[in-house]
């Protein structure tokens, strides 16, 4: 398991279960934004190590006083496979779960989850990024330069391998044409490469304005 950063208390009553520092980063961009406040963010360290760390967390002191508890995860291939694996993990410690993708609990704690990025369709956290700026034609530069990439080295030489997550080739492609590069998503979200006003995010912004309200 790779090393994870724990909590030593919880200090908020609600609070927020995202993958690594990546999206904690980006989280905390966006609720900054919108004026969420008052939301503990924690990292899980990716979906496959969720069902390991929640049990650890469950442990912290003040977990107990938690009133809202949410958790997003990027979607991948499945929306209901990564749901049912939050959901199998919530009920084995207990705590309520939800009947869909970005609905929440009338238990208390109430508990969320949502799959980036729209709570409907595969993606990442990537992909939601990315839609972001897609109204502005940015993204149409993106494409035609990674298959010229392709096309021009596949033959030559077999040792290239390409990524497997597009979008995250997409990602890297366009912040590196910013003034200021970076590959990490939530530092592109502090420097305002993305398109945080975008009705892209309207799903997720939905999603966190429940987890912010009062019980």
């Amino acid at each position: 398991m790779s090393k994870i950063k724990i909590p030593k208390f919880i200090k908020e009553e609600k609070v927020l279960f995202v993958e690594g520092k990546d999206e904690e980063t980006f989280f905390t961009v966006l609720l900054k934004k919108y004026g969420l406040q008052e939301i503990q963010i924690i990292q899980s360290g990716g979906k496959e190590q969720f069902s390991f760390i929640f049990p650890e967390i469950i442990k912290i002191p003040g977990f107990s006083k938690i009133r809202s508890l949410a958790v997003i995860q990027d979607a991948d291939k499945s929306t209901q496979a990564v749901f049912q694996s939050v959901c199998y993990t919530l009920e084995k410690e207990n705590l309520g779960i939800p009947g869909e993708i970005s609905h929440f609990t009338s238990t208390t704690p109430q508990v969320g989850i949502f799959t980036l990025p729209d709570g409907k369709n595969s993606g990442n956290l990537e992909s939601l990024c990315l839609s972001t700026v897609q109204s502005e034609n940015i993204t149409d530069c993106i494409e035609p330069f990674i298959n010229c990439v392709k096309q021009k080295t596949s033959v030559k030489n077999t040792k290239y391998k390409f990524p497997r997550n597009l979008n995250k080739a997409k990602c890297k492609a366009f912040l590196s044409a910013m003034e200021e590069d970076t590959s990490a998503l939530g530092i592109a979200a502090e420097k305002g490469y993305w398109n945080l006003d975008s009705d892209k995010l309207n799903p997720v912004l939905d999603f966190l304005k429940k987890l912010d309200r009062e019980n």
